[in-house]
């Protein structure tokens, strides 16, 4: 069985045809493959960038509000007697320790701050003292 000329010929175009046909719906399924996966893409980096920022801003103000609330808690006791014992206190006498467990636990604060503040330096810019102290947890 022998093929002639005319019929290789035919079998081979409509190869050609098949394989030509088969590109034509191929390929643009390829491209709107494509072009969706970057648009999938493009839409899902965006969406994590703006969780991202939330976060980011989340954290920022929690950050702030502790922080803000610390500081207002040391700028009230600042003109308390246990802190205007210690800044007009020299050196601090055994006799004397019980001023100093006061402003210890003043400086210590509620229990919201030891979540925050573990050690702590008080400094004495008027008399050049330094004492630097460890929070107590059984205080």
């Amino acid at each position: 069985m022998k093929i002639s000329f005319r019929e290789h010929r035919s079998s081979k175009y409509q190869n050609r045809i098949f394989v030509l046909l088969l590109l034509m719906a191929a390929v643009p399924l390829l491209i709107a493959g494509a072009i969706s996966y970057k648009i999938y893409m493009d839409e899902v980096t965006n969406q994590t960038d703006l969780s991202m920022e939330a976060i980011e801003t989340q954290i920022y103000n929690d950050v702030e509000v502790v922080l803000s609330s610390i500081r207002q808690y040391y700028l009230e006791n600042s003109s308390s007697d246990e802190i205007g014992w210690l800044i007009q206190t020299d050196s601090i006498p055994y006799r004397e320790y019980s001023n100093l467990f006061d402003a210890q636990k003043l400086l210590k604060g509620p229990t919201y701050i030891d979540d925050y503040v573990g050690k702590y330096a008080f400094i004495n810019l008027e008399k050049g003292g330094y004492l630097p102290i460890t929070v107590c947890t059984a205080c």
